[in-house]
């Protein structure tokens, strides 16, 4: 796939998270071998949704941002990418949704995060 911008959103349970408390930060494994920067705003909110179900039913409105700026990427096999957000997230329970905007606005092999 080819992309001068992507967007996409996880859903994750409590066992998944394993407590509630602070969320500070995130960490993605890369997996592909791309290396560059990209522009990346990171977004995180409770939901009551457990799955995406459909094509149709594969995006929530988010509101909540917690990181803009960029990521470098060296081109590492899985490498693990870590962000600190710029304002902490208080996790109660339940489900969270995360969504990975990337505004960077350049062709590239897409990177492949897990």
């Amino acid at each position: 796939m080819n992309t001068d911008y992507s967007i996409s959103q996880q859903i994750y349970t409590l066992e998944e998270i394993g407590q509630t408390g602070h969320i500070n930060g995130i960490a993605f494994r890369y997996k592909n071998g791309f290396s560059g920067t990209r522009s990346i705003e990171v977004y995180i909110q409770h939901t009551t949704k457990e799955t995406f179900t459909t094509a149709t039913d594969s995006w929530e409105s988010m509101t909540n941002q917690v990181y803009d700026g960029d990521i470098t990427i060296s081109g590492t096999t899985d490498e693990w990418i870590s962000l600190t957000f710029s304002k902490t997230f208080e996790y109660t329970g339940g489900n969270i949704l995360i969504c990975v905007d990337d505004n960077t606005g350049t062709w590239v092999v897409a990177p492949t995060f897990k």
